[in-house]
């Protein structure tokens, strides 16, 4: 299918755009580097010509200029996420595979629904029913396959009602997306490749962003600090295109003993 001169100029958009994001977090741990020099040359500094007092204060004026570097560069950063995020949803979101909202196409993927609700009321788990699921399907469990698996989760009784937290099915989405764009390529696939770039960047930051922030309120960061943002970093980049993960059946039955043990 050819591309008329908008939808054209919206993917090359939406492509630079990727590219500002996937040097995004670059940016932010250079901004970090460079506010941690910053902050150590001013504790270090020492001039002779001043008095105890006109060095700290010397010392304090080099910390707060450090601080509004990084805390405009920072906002630079967050305002070119936010309009390169904008870009790219803007051309991937209207071909993202979605459900039509005429008859005939509701009909055949509640069709499409029933015949993998019954391969997962057998035992089947999702991953398992998405692995050779066409379009349809995949499309069925990602709008509906929530909805069964929240159903499926054993409910506490009383005040540990309150306590109980809903599945996380984000991962389900993701594994229905994953096999929608195998199954159907072409530019609903790279329109959810990019969706997913756009989720993985965005979760990758916010370590990143809070541990600067500290920084630039006044907080002390040591090297401990350091590392613990950018493990959280790599992990939440990781979870952010993580698949379903089925719950052991240990799992659903440890989940409902807890609720139990709650109430007790």
């Amino acid at each position: 299918m050819t591309l008329d001169f908008t939808q054209q100029l919206a993917r090359q958009r939406a492509q630079d755009a990727r590219q500002r994001l996937a040097a995004a977090q670059q940016r932010a741990t250079q901004i970090n580097l460079e506010l941690r020099n910053q902050l150590d040359e001013a504790r270090r500094y020492q001039d002779p010509d001043l008095t105890a007092e006109g060095l700290r204060k010397r010392q304090e004026q080099m910390a707060a200029t450090a601080r509004d570097v990084a805390s405009r560069k920072l906002a630079e950063l967050k305002q070119d996420v936010e309009t390169a995020t904008a870009q790219v949803r803007s051309w991937a979101d209207p071909l993202r595979p979605k459900v039509g909202d005429d008859a005939a196409s509701l009909m055949r993927l509640q069709f499409a629904w029933d015949r993998a609700r019954m391969l997962l009321e057998s035992g089947r788990t999702v991953p398992e029913v998405l692995v050779n699921a066409d379009a349809d399907v995949a499309l069925a469990v990602r709008e509906w396959g929530p909805d069964w698996v929240r159903a499926q989760t054993p409910r506490a009784q009383g005040m540990a009602r309150t306590l109980q937290e809903e599945p996380d099915t984000s991962g389900l989405v993701r594994s229905a997306e994953a096999r929608l764009a195998e199954v159907l390529g072409g530019q609903s696939a790279a329109a959810i490749e990019a969706l997913r770039d756009v989720d993985v960047v965005q979760a990758s930051l916010v370590p990143t962003v809070a541990f600067i922030d500290r920084q630039v309120s006044g907080v002390p960061a040591d090297n401990r600090a350091l590392m613990s943002a950018a493990l959280e970093s790599r992990f939440a980049a990781q979870e952010a295109v993580r698949g379903f993960q089925q719950p052991a059946a240990t799992d659903v039955q440890d989940h409902a003993a807890s609720a139990a043990g709650q109430e007790r």
